[in-house]
């Protein structure tokens, strides 16, 4: 069934196209759903197959929902706005946020490849440059011009991909949070990660901030990061005991009592609450 649908797809440019677009759509919003969507993906990998299915179907109808209730209901058409000039402004707007959502990827390509890894970025972003701008004047030739630009990508990747990635210190253990828990000292785990956009807000706006520092020393707490930019077994083990699959992950180990998991959206007054007593 799915290859009769695959084929049939292909049959049609124009059908191939909005296949193509909506696959781009999916992999473009579902890093910005994390904190929505990470508790509920984490449950249904854990779960049979009937009940994992069912949460990622039910996933995918809410994303497709606006779309299909257009196809369905076409007079709501008319409730969008109008095609015109504002369009290329709004283009030309929102590549400001795409602009900075660049130089942030290339930022965390650094922390786990090194800064020799920008190199070759800009040349894969020279490459599309220059064969898009060539694709433009020689539509012919345009097909010829986008395989090459694959090829040159993957040998680009494959460069990327053989270079030794740098390790990471590694802040963490659980060893490191039984010795401070022995010693009479109340353990907070940051696992996090350079390309996890949720962890930096919550760093920047939150755990680093010097009320939340100043309580963390005030209350003797050891603050313990670790950092899964380069995934690594020992974190990866630490995810899973929590039924977790990805960061952030904030865990509070009182001296008595079990672990804390916090929300993955931080606030002052959530980590202050941690060390008022009831």
């Amino acid at each position: 069934m799915g290859l009769s649908f695959a084929i049939t797809t292909c049959c049609s440019y124009a059908h191939l196209r909005s296949f193509l677009t909506g696959i781009l759509t999916v992999i473009v919003a579902t890093p910005c759903t994390a904190p929505f969507m990470a508790s509920s993906i984490g449950f249904a990998l854990t779960q049979p197959i009937l009940i994992t299915t069912l949460v990622f179907t039910s996933l995918g109808l809410g994303l497709a929902f606006p779309f299909l209730l257009i196809a369905y209901i076409p007079r709501l058409m008319a409730c969008l706005p109008k095609p015109g000039s504002w369009m290329l402004s709004l283009q030309r707007f929102l590549a400001l946020p795409m602009l900075a959502s660049v130089m942030w990827l290339m930022w965390v390509l650094s922390t786990q490849l090194g800064y020799s890894s920008l190199i070759w970025v800009f040349l894969g972003c020279l490459l599309i440059s220059m064969f898009s701008f060539y694709s433009r004047l020689k539509p012919l030739l345009s097909y010829w011009a986008w395989g090459l630009l694959f090829f040159s990508l993957l040998i680009t990747g494959y460069i990327i991909h053989s270079q030794d990635i740098l390790d990471i210190p590694a802040t963490f253990s659980t060893q490191a949070i039984e010795r401070s828990l022995e010693n009479g000292r109340p353990v907070f785990v940051d696992v996090t990660a350079s390309w996890c956009i949720t962890c930096q807000t919550n760093k920047q706006l939150v755990l680093n901030s010097d009320e939340i520092q100043a309580a963390f020393k005030e209350h003797n707490v050891v603050f313990i990061v670790a950092d899964w930019t380069n995934k690594n077994d020992t974190i990866t083990n630490y995810l899973a005991s929590f039924d977790r699959r990805g960061v952030p992950l904030y865990i509070y180990y009182p001296l008595e009592g079990t672990p804390k998991i916090l929300p993955q959206l931080l606030s002052k007054d959530l980590i202050l609450n941690l060390f008022k007593p009831y």
